[in-house]
C-alpha cells in the first residue's frame, strides 16, 4: 500500500512506475531471466501495460476511499459520516450574501 509513513498521505502509484517494476521483477525471474522478450509489441510488454493501467484506477480508488475516512480530506456524504462519529453536524448549504463594489482607474 502506497502510504506515505511521513506525511500519512496515500500516493497513488503511477502506471509508469508499476509498469517499470513489473518489467524488473520479470528480468530478475527464474523462470523468464534478462533475455526476458520486452519489445514494445512483445505479448509481455502489452500484458504489464495493461495491468500497470488497471492496478493505478484501483489504486486511485483506494486512495478515495482512504481519504473519506478523515475530516481533513473526506467530502460530501463520506463528511457527513465522519462529523458525526466526532458528535458535530455540519450546516446545511446556504446561498452567499453581501454587496461588491467595481471602480476602474
Amino acid at each position: 500500500m502506497p502510504l506515505n509513513n511521513d506525511t500519512g498521505e496515500y500516493e497513488v502509484t503511477t502506471a509508469e512506475q508499476i509498469d517499470a517494476y513489473l518489467r524488473d521483477v520479470s528480468k530478475q525471474d527464474e523462470y523468464f531471466g534478462p533475455d526476458h522478450d520486452l519489445t514494445p509489441n512483445s505479448v509481455y510488454s502489452s500484458l504489464y501495460a495493461t495491468i500497470a493501467e488497471a492496478q493505478e484506477f484501483v489504486d486511485e480508488d483506494i486512495k478515495d476511499v482512504y481519504e473519506s475516512a478523515f475530516l481533513d480530506t473526506a467530502t460530501g456524504a463520506d463528511l457527513d459520516k465522519v462529523v458525526e462519529l466526532v458528535g458535530i453536524q455540519r450546516r446545511a448549504a446556504q446561498r452567499a450574501t453581501g454587496y461588491v463594489t467595481f471602480s476602474s482607474q
